[in-house]
């Protein structure tokens, strides 16, 4: 049994200051402590009311991290493009990377093989510095 003073979680029975219940943030392990009866928070211009009520700031809106609790912040989020990290290599059309030694190694290692062109029996390696040459005289592919 809590004291006059304490909040009592349902789940388990632990006992929380009272000003702990409504204040936007869930810390019974059950979350009873931000039960519906809480009155909505009003969030100032430059915060975001999730939707279990938390307030959060806009910029941490679509920033891949649960900041509400809820994934609310997280919801209806714009699909960034796919992009391989330097100095990967992206098979066209594909969100598959490739380290660079394996381009034109006579293995096709993106699915519709796009890393075995054509292309590559114009082209030579240095291995040293991994920049492509043309075989035709003055023209590299970096």
């Amino acid at each position: 049994m809590c004291h006059q003073s304490e909040f009592q979680c349902q789940g388990d029975g632990t006992c929380l200051p009272s000003n702990w219940e409504c204040d936007g943030h869930a810390d019974c392990i059950d979350a009873s402590d931000e039960h519906p009866r809480c009155s909505p928070r009003n969030c100032s211009l430059s915060h975001y009311r999730c939707g279990n009520g938390n307030c959060v700031p806009r910029d941490w809106l679509c920033d891949g991290d649960n900041d509400c609790r809820d994934m609310s912040d997280e919801r209806d989020c714009p699909t960034q493009p796919f992009r391989c990290l330097s100095p990967l290599w992206q098979c066209p059309g594909l969100s598959v990377c490739l380290s660079l030694e394996k381009i034109c190694d006579r293995n096709p290692d993106c699915p519709n093989g796009a890393d075995e062109s054509p292309l590559c029996s114009k082209y030579t390696r240095t291995q040293s510095t991994q920049q492509w040459w043309s075989t035709a005289p003055g023209l590299a592919l970096q």
